[in-house]
């Protein structure tokens, strides 16, 4: 469980993310269904990425 930390709260904070958006924007439908599947995944991406960049024995 602890390789997919990272993951998890990039995921985490790209959901936090993608809450706010569509709130402030005030999207709706498909758009919104869209924002809310993919920010998600490329927060966990990028948090991931940074997290791994740091050291490469990780």
């Amino acid at each position: 469980m602890k390789g997919y930390l990272s993951y998890v709260i990039g995921a985490l904070l790209g959901s936090i993310v993608a809450v706010a958006v569509s709130i402030l924007f005030g999207l709706d439908g498909m758009f919104q269904l869209a924002v809310l599947a993919l920010l998600p995944v490329v927060g966990a991406a990028l948090v991931e990425r940074f997290y791994y960049r740091g050291s490469p024995t990780r």
